[in-house]
């Protein structure tokens, strides 16, 4: 059996020499174990972040591209559907302007049927007016006529006014001479003699006979009436002008200024009235 030739001494040595070597061996507290440790999770760490990089930038990549694709596939859809819409917004506006010129033209066509109906109906009046014109007139000339052939006539109320308008002179004597044998005047000379009679002026109806003709209806005076005789000779004139039968002014006369043959009422006496009253035919 060997035995150890070293001292106690040396041994202490050794172990404290050992001792220092390892306190030499620790940085930051931590031994070099310990930092291989640090250092073989930081590489974990590391790699895992690796990892962790590769995968985000694959996943921002492939989204990247799918929302490419989406866009370039929404912007074609949209080019689609904007031409589509052009297209259309284009037909329309074609059929627009097209209905356009078509009312246009109808309206153009329209205008000319109007001035021409115009132009017709400007004719038609202006012949309306002038048949008109040719009817009033034929109507005129009827009228006329009528008035011409129509007999003399005095109406009711112009009765009524004449022997109103008469009344101041009541007491007149009047001689009414029919000069002329016709119905007409003898008509007219009845109606005549009604206001004279209804105003008090006695009046006497006598007929000439064989003395030739007169036109028309005067109011004389004899030369020797009394200024209210002749006044009553002025008032009948104007009353009978006033109710519009016309009547001449005969002026003076004298008493022998009369027909020699003539036909009075029996019983009455013809040519003593200061006033005299000539009617003969129609004008």
């Amino acid at each position: 059996m060997k035995m150890s030739t070293s001292s106690p001494t040396n041994e202490m040595a050794m172990i404290e020499n050992t001792n220092f070597s390892r306190r030499v061996r620790r940085m930051l507290g931590l031994s070099l174990h310990a930092w291989e440790n640090v250092m073989l999770i930081a590489l974990w760490v590391a790699a895992l972040g690796a990892v962790f990089v590769g995968i985000s930038t694959y996943a921002v990549v492939r989204l990247q591209k799918i929302e490419a694709a989406d866009a370039r596939e929404g912007l074609d859809k949209y080019k689609l559907e904007a031409g589509e819409q052009i297209a259309k917004a284009d037909a329309d506006a074609a059929a627009s302007l097209a209905l356009a010129k078509q009312a246009e033209s109808s309206l153009a066509g329209a205008n000319s049927r109007a001035e021409e109906a115009r132009a017709v109906s400007a004719e038609a009046n202006k012949r309306a007016a002038e048949a008109n014109k040719t009817a009033e007139g034929e109507r005129l000339a009827r009228v006329k006529i009528e008035e011409k052939l129509a007999p003399r006539s005095i109406s009711m109320p112009q009765i009524v006014s004449l022997s109103w308008r008469l009344k101041p002179y009541a007491g007149t004597p009047v001689d009414i001479l029919q000069i002329g044998e016709s119905p007409e005047i003898t008509h007219f000379r009845t109606l005549l003699a009604m206001p004279l009679h209804a105003a008090g002026l006695p009046a006497v109806i006598s007929t000439a006979v064989g003395s030739g003709s007169f036109i028309g209806l005067s109011v004389a005076v004899l030369t020797d009436a009394t200024d209210s005789e002749k006044l009553a000779a002025t008032g009948l004139l104007a009353a009978l002008n006033a109710e519009g039968i016309i009547a001449l002014d005969g002026g003076t006369v004298k008493r022998e200024d009369w027909p020699g043959f003539i036909m009075a009422p029996k019983g009455e006496t013809s040519n003593k009235a200061p006033i005299r009253i000539y009617i003969g035919s129609k004008p």
